[in-house]
């Protein structure tokens, strides 16, 4: 996760209330992350569903008008940006007996804001729309403003909206975070979809409804978000550590150590050759670049005649001994981790000064011997 002062805000909960906020925060040039702990959208809110209504005049009090005018036009900024219509206008009705709460707020509030309307009978109202047949002494306000809202498609198009603006939003945290602990302890072959599901209360059915790939769509997701928080990290402190290479290995060896381990090689030769080719070859792509590139590139800068293969495997074996400090026995020795990772730091980078790399000898050099 990002350092404690990335963030000017964090908005907990991204649905119909959360997304807009986050977007509009963004749009103001915050700093913004959105923790959403089901997917985005989700049916465990009160924003689920196909549609929602939505009218000028609200019979709870006028002073609500205002704000609905401003309303409608945030919503048709929205659809701008998302080139989809996401407001429906057809007309709403707000009907009761005469007298009631219903009919009479709503013509109050048209009344104090003069809002286009029509008064019907409900006889009128059943003339006019067959489908309606209420009562013939109710009263029905009818509003050419109102109409409706796609309330699951105004959550995405908010957060697709935040993130072109530099937001974060991340969702399924709580799932994420069960699925992260079960694969990191039993591997991605001894955990199962319903491990997964009881781990954070849901029903099975429930939870491969939201996540339609399986058990492999969420390892995917899983590992992603951890190399992209080991990326954000491991840039973060070999950044901090000023320009020499000796300091900027060690402080992301300081980095790595404190970090639940990812265990590359049991994902590299057990977990990836169970997943389908295409999530195989995405995951390896991210680990060399999110994980492997910023590494590599330190040992490039340490000695300028290393090429790219040598960064790598120079790479590879500063990672083994990082998952070594994790699960090192003590020996009856007491040292913390940071001096276990100076030790094997300090004859690591005593080898790389002297090390020369391996040449091919030439034709004279194989002749004089």
């Amino acid at each position: 996760m990002a350092t404690a002062d990335r963030f000017d805000t964090i908005v907990i909960g991204v649905g119909g209330m959360g997304s807009a906020t986050v977007y509009h925060l963004a749009r103001r040039g915050r700093r913004v992350l959105g923790l959403e702990r089901y997917d985005i959208p989700h049916d465990r809110g009160s924003s689920h569903g196909l549609t929602r209504i939505i009218r000028l005049a609200y019979y709870e009090h006028p002073s609500y008008v205002p704000l609905l005018r401003r309303a409608y036009e945030l919503w048709r900024e929205l659809q701008d940006l998302a080139g989809e219509q996401l407001l429906h206008v057809t007309g709403s009705i707000d009907a009761g007996p005469p007298g009631g709460g219903v009919f009479e707020g709503s013509l109050l509030s048209c009344h104090v804001h003069n809002l286009p309307h029509q008064v019907l009978t409900g006889a009128e109202l059943s003339r006019r729309f067959p489908g309606y047949r209420l009562p013939a002494d109710t009263l029905a306000l009818f509003q050419p403003h109102g109409g409706f809202l796609l309330p699951e498609r105004c959550i995405v198009a908010y957060v697709q909206a935040a993130h072109a603006l530099g937001a974060e939003v991340h969702a399924r945290e709580r799932v994420l975070d069960a699925a992260e602990k079960l694969f990191s302890g039993r591997g991605y072959a001894a955990v199962t979809l319903r491990d997964i599901a009881q781990a954070v209360g849901l029903n099975h059915a429930s939870l491969y409804h939201h996540v339609p790939g399986g058990k492999e769509e969420l390892y995917v997701e899983v590992m992603e978000r951890g190399l992209k928080r080991h990326h954000d990290g491991l840039e973060s402190a070999i950044a901090g550590a000023g320009d020499d290479w000796r300091a900027q290995l060690r402080a992301a060896a300081y980095w790595l150590i404190e970090q639940p381990p990812l265990d590359i090689t049991r994902m590299r030769l057990s977990d990836m050759p169970a997943l389908s080719q295409a999530n195989a070859e995405r995951l390896n792509r991210e680990v060399y670049e999110l994980l492997l590139a910023p590494i590599a590139r330190v040992f490039h800068r340490a000695r300028k005649e290393t090429d790219q293969a040598t960064a790598m495997l120079l790479t590879g074996m500063f990672l083994f001994m990082v998952e070594g400090v994790h699960s090192a026995p003590p020996f009856g020795v007491p040292m913390t981790r940071r001096q276990m990772a100076d030790m094997m730091l300090d004859v690591m980078v005593n080898g790389l000064v002297s090390w020369k790399p391996h040449r091919e000898p030439d034709e004279d050099e194989r002749r004089a011997r």
